[in-house]
């Protein structure tokens, strides 16, 4: 198992596949719930879903491990819709999901711009399963909402973070708000990304993209001045 944990984390499908058919010549049971897990851990990182599916579908009792491997799996791959279906049947045979198994839901979310289902997600964590948030939670949130227009929201959401917002909310809210071509609150929000990273060129960058699609030049040659005394160690 250590062994196929290693090809996952190195997207070895092919050597994972001979292993599998080779514990299969061995008389590998697939009764044995860890080496499932484990096999179903590697073809979901190779993102062979079809491997990962059918192998599910054939073990008698999958558990909470494997349910979320497989919802994980899906999301990333961005299939939000067998995702979130998957889910549902989790949930219907009672199978109690932890932080990892409601990251890839809002993952699934995020990837089919379903905002209000994800929000409801969000909230049933604490609600329905006793689930803090984490981090990776409240950044998941973040970017479905950025992505889906929901500017004020997202900022909002930021500005109440039970903890010191990360640089990551920052700059996925600032490619939104640039995408969207909201000045105001692309450079208020870029001012806060560079506040937590100040050696990072890249809301500069951001703003001056947006500037350049916007024919604000002026606004494109201040930004890359400062771009250019970052790469010069401010000299």
């Amino acid at each position: 198992m250590v062994l196929l944990e290693a090809l996952g984390s190195i997207g070895s499908l092919q050597d994972g596949k001979f292993i599998h058919l080779r514990a299969a010549s061995l008389g590998f049971d697939e009764q044995d719930t860890s080496l499932c897990n484990a096999l179903l851990n590697l073809y979901t990182k190779c993102g062979s879903m079809q491997d990962a599916i059918a192998l599910f579908h054939r073990m008698p009792t999958p558990n909470q491990i494997s349910w979320t491997c497989t919802i994980a799996g899906y999301a990333q791959q961005g299939h939000s819709t067998e995702a979130l279906e998957l889910y549902q049947k989790m949930d219907l045979e009672g199978t109690k999901p932890n932080q990892v198994t409601l990251l890839g839901v809002l993952t699934a979310c995020t990837h089919a711009g379903l905002v209000e289902d994800g929000i409801y997600y969000y909230n049933s964590m604490v609600s329905d399963h006793n689930i803090q948030p984490k981090e990776e939670h409240y950044g998941s949130l973040i970017d479905m909402l950025a992505k889906a227009g929901w500017l004020q929201e997202a900022e909002a959401l930021i500005e109440t973070l039970p903890f010191h917002p990360f640089a990551v909310a920052w700059t996925s809210l600032l490619g939104a708000s640039c995408n969207h071509k909201d000045v105001d609150r692309a450079e208020r929000v870029a001012a806060k990304a560079i506040d937590r990273e100040p050696g990072n060129a890249g809301p500069y960058i951001s703003l001056s993209n947006m500037y350049a699609t916007l024919n604000r030049w002026d606004d494109v040659a201040r930004v890359k001045k400062l771009i250019a005394s970052l790469k010069g160690g401010g000299q």
